[in-house]
C-alpha cells in the first residue's frame, strides 16, 4: 500500500477509490442470485413475482454493503487483514444467531432488531414485497461505516 499512496493521489481520493472497488465487486457478487433467479423463477413457472425476488435480493446487495462498511472501517483503523476477517466474522455469526435466537425464545425478540439479517430476511420479502425502510438503515450503516473508515484512514499512519 505504501507504494500506491506514493502515487499523486490524496488518501482521501485512495480510500474512496479502493471502497469503490471493494463495492462494486460484493455488489456484483451479491446480485448474482437475482440475474439467476430472474431466469429460474419464469422458466420453471414459479408463483412468485419478480418483484418480490428483487426486494429480497437488494436486501441482499443492502447487508452486504453493511458488512463491507463494517470491514472497510476495520481495516481502515487497523491495516491488517486478520482484524477484519475476525471482527466481521464475529459481528456476521453474532448477528445472525441474535436474529434467530430473537425469534425463537420468548421475551429475547428484541435481539432480532439488532441483526442486520432481520433487516434483510426478517420482513420476509418474497412475500411481502419491498420494506424501503429495512433497506435504507442496512445501507445508511453501511455508508456511515465506509464514511468514518475513510477519515480514520486518512488520518492514519501507514509508515510513509
Amino acid at each position: 500500500m505504501e507504494l500506491l499512496l506514493a502515487n499523486p493521489v490524496s488518501r482521501t481520493a485512495f480510500a474512496w477509490q479502493r471502497l469503490a472497488a471493494a463495492g462494486s465487486a460484493v455488489t456484483a457478487v451479491a446480485a448474482m442470485p437475482l440475474l439467476m433467479l430472474s431466469i429460474i423463477v419464469p422458466a420453471i413457472d414459479m408463483d412468485i413475482p419478480l418483484s418480490r425476488v428483487a426486494a429480497a435480493s437488494v436486501g441482499l446487495i443492502a447487508m452486504a454493503w453493511c458488512f463491507t462498511g463494517i470491514a472497510f472501517l476495520v481495516g481502515a483503523a487497523t491495516g491488517r487483514r486478520g482484524p477484519v476477517l475476525a471482527v466481521t466474522g464475529v459481528l456476521a455469526v453474532g448477528t445472525y444467531m441474535a436474529n434467530a435466537m430473537g425469534g425463537m425464545l420468548d421475551g429475547l425478540g428484541w435481539l432480532r432488531y439488532l441483526s442486520p439479517f432481520y433487516y434483510f430476511i426478517g420482513t420476509d420479502p418474497l412475500r411481502t414485497g419491498w420494506h424501503p425502510a429495512e433497506l435504507t438503515l442496512l445501507a445508511a450503516v453501511g455508508v456511515a461505516t465506509a464514511v468514518v473508515g475513510v477519515v480514520r484512514f486518512d488520518r492514519r499512519d501507514v509508515g510513509i
